[in-house]
């Protein structure tokens, strides 16, 4: 499977963009599901996600 930004969700981008910037946060149960299924993000606690190292690399940059 190819992962790219455009094919997630507004809403798995925005959690994704989310992670990324503040780090672990509380998500939806189904979005943060459909996140760890696809390897974006990991269980921290109870409701709470973090960025997994490929998640990290499917995030843009932004040119400076």
């Amino acid at each position: 499977m190819n992962l790219d930004w455009m094919n997630l969700t507004a809403s798995q981008r925005s959690a994704v963009s989310l992670l990324c910037l503040r780090g672990p946060s509380g998500l939806p149960r189904e979005l943060g599901e459909q996140l760890t299924n696809l390897g974006l993000v990991e269980w921290a606690a109870d409701g709470v996600y973090c960025i997994s190292a490929l998640g990290a690399t499917v995030r843009p940059t932004l040119p400076k």
